[in-house]
């Protein structure tokens, strides 16, 4: 295995004897984060994020024929989601952008959206913090 160090890039070519394919050239980012704040010391700073999720049914028929690329699904949805959020005093916040997950027999999709209250309303929920949500899913893990 070489290794290539340019100033952001690590480029490896490897050829495993027992790869299916040769001589793979990649290119990654080496990232690394430090913080010296653990989870447990979150005390839930800023302006409360609401993450939402829409579900959609796949058109086979229009899959088959165009198969759509996610953008252009999301796209599709775009103003029908904003509605939805409209209703509830939420609007779609552009700092997280939002994924597009579908189920494994691809006949369904999810997306997933960070909204923030709109200008004049107040959220009906209580926000909670990564260490509350964390705990919560530990807590109901362990009920089961």
């Amino acid at each position: 295995m070489k290794r290539r160090v340019n100033e952001e890039f690590v480029v490896v070519e490897k050829d495993a004897k027992d790869a299916p394919v040769k001589d793979i050239v990649w290119q990654g980012k080496d990232v690394e984060v430090e913080s010296q704040t653990k989870l447990e010391e979150d005390t839930g700073w800023g302006a409360p994020v609401i993450i939402r999720q829409f579900m959609f049914g796949v058109n086979p028929e229009a899959f088959n024929y165009h198969p759509p690329t996610k953008q252009e699904l999301f796209n599709s949805h775009l103003k029908g989601i904003e509605i939805m959020l409209w209703k509830d005093g939420l609007k779609v916040w552009p700092d997280v952008p939002p994924r597009l997950i579908f189920t494994k027999k691809k006949d369904r999709y999810t997306i997933f959206v960070a909204a923030t209250p709109a200008k004049g309303h107040q959220l009906r929920e209580t926000p909670q913090t990564l260490t509350q949500i964390a705990n919560a899913s530990r807590t109901h893990k362990k009920l089961l």
